[in-house]
């Protein structure tokens, strides 16, 4: 069971560095985001900016097809089929077939009408009452077709009745074809602009595209390149390298959201402030830095170690219980005490110890109160005669 646990505890520990380095990756994509954001913006305008009249363009040329050519067409068809009843009976005798003629000749009547008084047809309203005139006599040698007695074997007269009466009616028919060719060229012309417009669409689309890519390929290789240093810039103290307050408040804040168990320790380099009075602060800079760096060889990989405040440091132990973070401390107290810093300015080695506060929280109380119960604990180690562990008072 032990050994499950502890899986377990570092499985945990390895997610909640992953959360973090996740906190750090959002930031990155955001600026990618932005750095995108003007490019995409620019493609839209230009998109909207040529196919706004395209669309416009696209309904004039739905209502001109419906309004003018389609209504030419209608009657077409009809003359088609008012040709039918007629040489069926021819054919076979049928009177049935008469009915069907009336029909026809009614449709093809509303047709012409409708035809002649559309407005789109004002100019050629003489041609059509002339094509009217012409229907009259296709009526007239259709009503002929029906008078006559004999069918089946259709005689001379019935025959140039038929021939007669299917000429007027292709006569007509294709008459009417100049008023829908007329109104097809004014479409085509229409189209063709609209296809020039639509090309220059897609050509100015897809430069803004290209343009995008590669301002964001450039881009996004710049930052790639520099990823690592904005992160350091913004979550790694610039002096030590140890994580900076804003990465330990941001991993203090996750604890609270998740609740887990943790524990916390807290360092003070004891008599610091001499050391820069006096040796001088770069010697004082350099003792912070080998601190760090020789801390970091205790410390475990999923620890979180950051620079708390001037000579103190902060440790975030996750899943640890209070008596493995206070051997921890000790381990790190006694690698500290026994590493003794050269200073170049004095060209002697400067002994270097430590006070640690230690605290444990099992995830019911405020990470921030942890802290301050690991800080209460290292003053009192200070307090004792420096270079010791001591563990918060529960």
């Amino acid at each position: 069971m032990r050994k499950t646990d502890e899986f377990d505890a570092k499985q945990k520990s390895r997610v909640r560095m992953n959360d973090f380095n996740a906190g750090r990756q959002s930031r990155y994509l955001m600026v990618v985001s932005l750095t995108l954001l003007p490019i995409l913006s620019l493609v839209l305008i230009t998109v909207f900016t040529f196919f706004h009249p395209i669309f416009e363009k696209m309904e004039f040329i739905a209502d001109t097809i419906y309004e003018e050519i389609r209504p030419v067409r209608v009657l077409q068809k009809g003359l088609m089929v008012s040709m039918m009843a007629p040489n069926d009976y021819l054919l076979h005798g049928n009177m049935d077939e008469k009915k069907i003629w009336e029909q026809s000749k009614d449709e093809v009547n509303h047709y012409f009408k409708v035809l002649i008084e559309n407005p789109a047809y004002a100019d050629e309203k003489s041609r059509l009452l002339i094509l009217k005139q012409e229907w009259v006599n296709c009526m007239l040698l259709g009503d002929q077709i029906f008078q006559v007695k004999v069918v089946g074997l259709i005689s001379r007269h019935s025959a140039e009745l038929m021939e007669a009466f299917d000429q007027c009616v292709e006569n007509i028919s294709s008459d009417l074809d100049s008023f829908a060719e007329y109104r097809e060229e004014s479409v085509s012309g229409a189209y063709k602009s609209i296809h020039e417009l639509k090309t220059k669409t897609i050509i100015a689309t897809l430069a803004a595209i290209l343009l995008g890519m590669i301002s964001g390929v450039v881009g996004s290789i710049w930052l790639a390149r520099n990823r690592s240093k904005m992160i350091e810039f913004v979550t790694r103290d610039a002096l030590t390298g140890a994580y900076n307050r804003r990465a330990l408040d941001e991993a203090l804040h996750r604890l609270n959201g998740d609740k887990s168990a943790f524990a916390a320790l807290l360092l003070d380099l004891d008599n610091f402030k001499s050391v820069n009075d006096t040796h001088g602060h770069d010697a004082g800079d350099l003792i912070l830095k080998s601190f760090v760096e020789e801390t970091k060889k205790v410390l475990r990989t999923d620890d979180l170690f950051g620079r708390y405040g001037g000579e103190e440091f902060l440790i975030l132990l996750y899943n640890t219980k209070l008596e493995h973070a206070v051997t921890l401390a000790e381990r790190i107290r006694q690698s500290v005490e026994s590493n003794a810093v050269f200073l170049p300015s004095s060209g002697a080695h400067h002994s270097l110890t430590v006070s640690i506060g230690c605290a444990a929280s099992d995830g019911s109380k405020p990470s921030e109160e942890t802290v301050r119960m690991a800080d209460k604990a290292m003053y009192k180690a200070k307090q004792s005669g420096r270079n010791q562990v001591r563990v918060a008072e529960s």
